[in-house]
């Protein structure tokens, strides 16, 4: 991500729900992913001890 061109961020990509998503959501996207998954590996977090916005955003993708 680090080389990909400015014009590039605006580019449609495949997610691995089969939505398709500017590339530029994709750091975000993938930040969330890590975090939920720490919850589920029991790494010593808990959804309780994620940010409010944070869960509220979760709950609002899911349910959509």
């Amino acid at each position: 991500m680090a080389n990909l061109p400015a014009a590039q961020w605006n580019s449609a990509v495949l997610s691995a729900q089969g939505r398709t998503v500017p590339a530029s959501k994709t750091p975000s996207m993938r930040s969330r992913e890590v975090t939920v998954h720490g919850v589920d590996l029991e790494a010593g977090i808990g959804f309780g001890d994620l940010p409010v916005d944070f869960l509220a955003a979760l709950c609002s993708d899911i349910a959509g």
